[in-house]
């Protein structure tokens, strides 16, 4: 579960060790948009929105795409009452 235990509390014993060296799998196609939320992982699947509202799946094995589908039009930032949500 997120944050390594059902409490949420950022630990999690069974993730690399700090000596494992991290390594690149895949990098994605390039997609619609930046993807600010965390991906899912449905069973081969990586499951990103992107912020021009394009979900993709993403083959586990390799990165590429597997299906996707835009969901809409993103509203305007001028019609939002928050300001600029970008980081």
């Amino acid at each position: 579960t997120y944050y390594g235990d059902n409490r949420r509390s950022g630990v999690s014993n069974d993730g690399p060790s700090a000596s494992a060296k991290l390594r690149t799998q895949w990098t994605s196609p390039m997609l619609d948009g930046n993807v600010y939320a965390q991906p899912l992982l449905v069973g081969d699947r990586v499951i990103v929105a992107t912020e021009n509202d394009t979900v993709y799946a993403l083959s586990i094995t390799n990165g590429q795409i597997a299906w996707q589908r835009h969901l809409g039009s993103p509203v305007p930032q001028s019609s939002l009452p928050c300001g600029n949500a970008i980081v």
